[in-house]
C-alpha cells in the first residue's frame, strides 16, 4: 500500500458501508513524519494522499474511521516543537513540549479540517463514528511522569467539545523512596541454582 522507498508505520484500517476500505499510516522520506491515507474503492486502490499538517512538525499515530461513501475521518497527533521527540515525553531545554491532536475529513475529493485542533496536551487518538453520524475522539493526556489518562471529545455544530476525562477514579502511580539501613559489618551474598533451575539467595 505504501511506497517501497519510504518508511511506513502504525497502519490502521477501517471498512466502509459501501465495501470500501480506508488505510492510514505514518512515516515519510525525510526527517519529519507525516500521516497518509489510501482507499480501496470500486475494486482498486486509489492514490496515496498525505493528510495536511503544519510544515516542520511531526504528524503521527493516525486513527481512521470510515463515513459514508469515500468519506473518511483521520485523527492524528502532531508535535508542537520541531526538535521534539514524538509523543508526550519529547525533549528540549525548558519545559517538555506537549503534542496536540488534530482531525481531518477526506470527502473523496478534498481535505477538510473543521475546527482544527481537537485537544492540546494530547496524544495517541482513536476516532469513532456512529450510525447517526456522530464523531468522537478518545485521546491520552499525561497527568504526571507515570500517569496517563483517557479523555474524550466529540464534534458538534459548534466544533470539538472541551475534552472530558473518562478514567477519573483510576488509582495513580507514585514513586516511592526506599531507605535501607547502613550495614557496618562486611556481608556476602551467595547464589546457588536449585534442582528446578531457579536461583536462590
Amino acid at each position: 500500500l505504501s511506497t517501497a522507498t519510504s518508511n511506513a508505520y502504525r497502519p490502521m484500517l477501517a471498512p466502509s458501508a459501501s465495501d470500501g476500505l480506508s488505510v492510514a499510516w505514518d512515516g515519510g522520506l525525510g526527517e519529519r513524519y507525516g500521516v497518509y491515507l489510501r482507499q480501496w474503492e470500486r475494486g482498486r486502490w486509489g492514490d496515496i494522499r498525505r493528510v495536511p499538517s503544519p510544515p516542520g512538525l511531526d504528524a503521527y499515530a493516525p486513527s481512521v474511521a470510515a463515513a459514508s461513501g469515500a468519506r473518511a475521518w483521520i485523527a492524528y497527533a502532531q508535535s508542537s516543537a520541531g526538535a521534539a521527540e514524538w509523543g508526550l515525553r519529547g525533549w528540549r531545554s525548558g519545559a517538555a513540549p506537549r503534542p496536540v491532536v488534530r482531525a481531518a475529513l477526506w470527502t473523496g475529493e478534498r481535505w477538510e479540517a473543521p475546527s482544527g485542533i481537537v485537544a492540546d496536551n494530547a496524544d495517541m487518538p482513536q476516532i469513532l463514528t456512529s450510525e447517526n453520524g456522530g464523531l468522537q475522539v478518545i485521546l491520552m493526556r499525561l497527568k504526571s511522569h507515570l500517569n496517563f489518562r483517557l479523555w474524550e471529545s466529540h464534534l458538534s455544530a459548534k466544533g470539538w467539545s472541551e475534552a472530558v476525562q473518562l478514567d477519573v477514579n483510576e488509582e495513580e502511580y507514585h514513586i516511592s523512596t526506599f531507605l535501607f539501613p547502613v550495614i557496618r559489618k562486611r556481608a556476602s551474598i551467595s547464589v546457588r541454582r536449585s534442582s528446578h533451575g531457579e536461583a536462590t539467595f
